[in-house]
């Protein structure tokens, strides 16, 4: 029988009270302490918007976060910022790492400690242990064609990236019970450097167990990438851009994210599609699926991502009523 459920990937926007809060921090009005302090309670609304609404897996809605870069970068010895890049074909733009040296997560970084909190907040909700909390990581492939780094090639970034920075942080994540959510964007985005992925995929397997996405283009044509990531991982595939789910599930992907619903669009999905598009997919083969936005929600104002969260939950309520796939 397929298990149903609903999820949200990556960062949420920022409402205009957080992103006040983050405008009086840059301007010396509050202090880091401060700022944590209205961030967290920004954060447990948060929660408990995203666990009222139904959903079984979620980030902490990255609130602290500008991009899926930063400010983990900051936190990265060897490694300065550069000036703004273009992100994909978005009006969006990143803070881009410019190598200086091998990176290494430094000792100081606050990001396991994020999500500690994040887990503190479920447990006082009373639900730690019945839905999954994430936390979203740039990918290997990602983050080393995103960087800036003359006469050092891609392939050897993936693995500095990786050893030095990533893999390190995931398996702290998931000691704490935090699952760690790979954005891989770049390995869609170009799937002609296939070979690569595949070193990429490969090293991300190794960490046992977390969530694998990709968006902005179809996953059709790097299925065998994804495939790689085994039955411990969750593969997310955009589907608003064209993904072909039939081929996908006939790879042999098995725990699939369905990325159906529009992060790019303020137009509303309708429910009864979506629960027949992940019936369909079950009816595949697939053991494990979930309906997720397609990318980051950053790209909609806040109200109408509020919206299409608790759409997510509408579409898992029926799901879930209606099991026996």
């Amino acid at each position: 029988m397929t298990v149903f459920g609903a999820a949200l990937i990556g960062s949420y926007p920022r409402s205009e009270r957080v992103a006040s809060i983050h405008r009086k921090l840059l301007k010396g009005v509050i202090g880091v302490e401060e700022f944590e302090r209205l961030i967290g309670t920004e954060t447990e609304k948060l929660l408990k918007l995203f666990v009222r609404a139904g959903l079984d897996a979620f980030t902490d809605g990255m609130l602290r976060w500008d991009d899926i870069f930063n400010p983990l970068i900051r936190f990265v010895d060897g490694v300065e910022v550069d000036g703004l890049v273009r992100f994909y074909d978005n009006n969006f733009f990143f803070r881009a790492p410019v190598i200086k040296s091998d990176p290494i997560v430094k000792d100081n970084a606050p990001i396991v400690a994020w999500c500690r909190r994040a887990a503190e907040v479920l447990e006082r909700l009373g639900v730690k242990g019945q839905v999954t909390l994430k936390q979203s990581l740039p990918g290997p492939a990602t983050i080393a064609s995103a960087s800036i780094a003359n006469g050092v090639g891609v392939e050897e970034l993936i693995e500095k990236w990786w050893s030095g920075v990533l893999e390190p942080l995931a398996k702290e994540m998931i000691r704490e019970g935090c699952i760690p959510e790979f954005h891989e964007p770049e390995v869609v985005w170009d799937p002609s450097r296939k070979d690569l992925w595949v070193k990429a995929a490969d090293l991300v397997s190794k960490v046992g167990k977390g969530w694998y996405v990709t968006y902005f283009r179809p996953a059709n044509p790097v299925v065998e990438v994804l495939a790689r990531l085994g039955e411990s991982f969750v593969v997310v595939v955009d589907i608003v851009s064209g993904t072909n789910v039939d081929r996908v599930v006939g790879s042999g992907i098995r725990r699939l994210g369905l990325g159906a619903v529009d992060a790019r669009n303020t137009k509303m999905e309708k429910c009864r599609g979506l629960v027949s598009l992940a019936r369909k997919v079950a009816e595949g083969g697939a053991e494990e699926v979930f309906v997720t936005n397609n990318t980051l929600l950053d790209f909609l104002p806040e109200p109408v991502a509020r919206k299409k969260v608790r759409l997510l939950g509408r579409v898992r309520k029926r799901l879930v009523r209606g099991s026996g796939v």
